[in-house]
């Protein structure tokens, strides 16, 4: 039978869309399958991406995480006064005994007498190295500094004692085989205290003029002493690491706050370098022991003060560490305020005590409790000197800034 032809061309071409529809979906089941493929490869794909873009974004939150605030600029707290005219680092602070002048030694080789009230200045110059330490003496101005001597081939400390309406010397007194690094004046100014690098410390008549007493011991330099109210007692830092309270008067050892820690050369090694002297090694170290250290210091104790009454002692190391003990050695706090000490002073009334670092910072202790009391931002740089007005609450400090400053005590923490 035949088809029409209309149907014959319909079958035809029902036939060839068969075909084509067969044709096109095998090639398009190739494109499906490829294309699955590529879907599944970026399937993958982001998988592995997306760990490593995660990781990305991890990382950005790590960051921020990680990310400290930025640390605002050391703004110093405004100073009640403040005296410019030092070149360099302040090693002292006195005040006169009415608190109408305050004296500052500098590493600038130069003493300034300031008025208290208007900020004038007396600068007493020509000494030939740094000066260490200041204090007054009636209308006098006491100095510690020190030279070369070319005639001795020597270097030897000196003690000066000047005219401040003169801006001169009146008299020299010398002593030490090296510089002076630290200076105290008894009460009553008969007794001077100085402490040297070359490792003692002379106590002086300055009427006199001349050394009553020489104390030995230390190992190290002698980094800050303090002489207590009646002149009777000398307490001493060094860098041998010790804390010593010692006899003005006989020069006798009389408590060691703070051990040093001493090392000594083994005796069997220095025999093999040298037999005579290594025998006499053996001999020594059997009648002197190593000394051990007892407590956890690291780097010395660079500031140290008595209390008015001298029944407590105050001293501070670069550890950041602030020990008061009681006149028979019992120690009474341990305080942390500061990343390391450089000055420490007590209170006209011994109840406070004033701490000065590296942290540019000053902060004033309650002695009884232990109790900080107030903080001040004082200088752009370390905080090196300090010291109690005699009268009223306030507290000068000086710095490696140069600055010579005033603050009032009794503020808020």
């Amino acid at each position: 039978m035949r088809l029409p032809r209309f149907l014959l061309a319909f079958s035809l071409l029902a036939m060839a869309a068969v075909l084509a529809g067969q044709l096109g979906l095998s090639a398009g089941d190739k494109k499906d399958k490829k294309d699955d493929a590529k879907k599944d490869l970026k399937k993958d794909a982001p998988k592995k991406d997306a760990k490593k873009d995660d990781g990305k974004k991890d990382d950005k939150k790590d960051d921020k995480k990680v990310e400290t605030p930025k640390k605002e600029p050391f703004k110093a707290d405004p100073a009640l006064k403040e005296f410019k005219g030092h070149t360099d680092a302040i090693h002292a602070l006195v005040f006169s005994a009415n608190g109408k002048e305050l004296a500052s030694a500098s590493n600038d080789r130069t003493v300034k007498v300031w008025d208290v009230a208007t900020g004038k200045e007396v600068t007493l110059k020509g000494s030939p190295r740094e000066i260490k330490g200041v204090a007054f003496l009636g209308d006098k101005v006491i100095s510690t500094t020190g030279a070369w001597d070319k005639k001795k081939a020597a270097f030897e400390g000196e003690i000066r004692i000047w005219d401040v309406k003169t801006g001169k010397v009146e008299k020299t007194v010398k002593g030490h085989a090296a510089a002076i690094e630290s200076f105290a004046l008894s009460k009553d100014g008969k007794l001077a205290a100085t402490g040297s690098e070359d490792q003692t410390v002379i106590v002086w008549d300055l009427a006199a003029g001349k050394a009553v007493q020489t104390l030995k011991g230390h190992t190290g330099a002698v980094i800050a002493l303090a002489l207590s109210g009646d002149g009777k007692k000398i307490a001493t830092t060094s860098a041998d690491l010790s804390v010593r309270v010692w006899d003005a008067a006989t020069g006798k050892e009389l408590n060691t706050l703070v051990k040093a820690e001493v090392k000594k050369a083994d005796p069997k090694k220095v025999a093999k370098e040298d037999p005579k002297k290594g025998k006499k090694d053996k001999k020594d170290a059997k009648k002197d022991p190593v000394v051990k250290d007892t407590t956890p210091i690291q780097r010395p104790f660079t500031s140290i003060a008595f209390s008015p009454d001298g029944t407590k002692i105050a001293a501070g190391n670069l550890e950041g560490e602030i020990k008061v003990w009681d006149a028979a050695g019992k120690e009474l706090q341990d305080l942390e305020g500061h990343e390391g000490v450089w000055a420490v002073a007590f209170s006209p009334d011994g109840s406070k005590l004033a701490t000065g670092g590296w942290d540019q910072m000053i902060k004033i202790w309650d002695v009884g409790s232990g109790k900080e009391l107030q903080t001040i931002k004082a200088h752009n740089h370390t905080v090196t000197a300090l010291v109690f007005h005699p009268t009223e609450p306030r507290l000068a400090s000086g710095g490696f800034d140069g600055l010579v400053k005033i603050w009032e005590i009794g503020g808020k923490k």
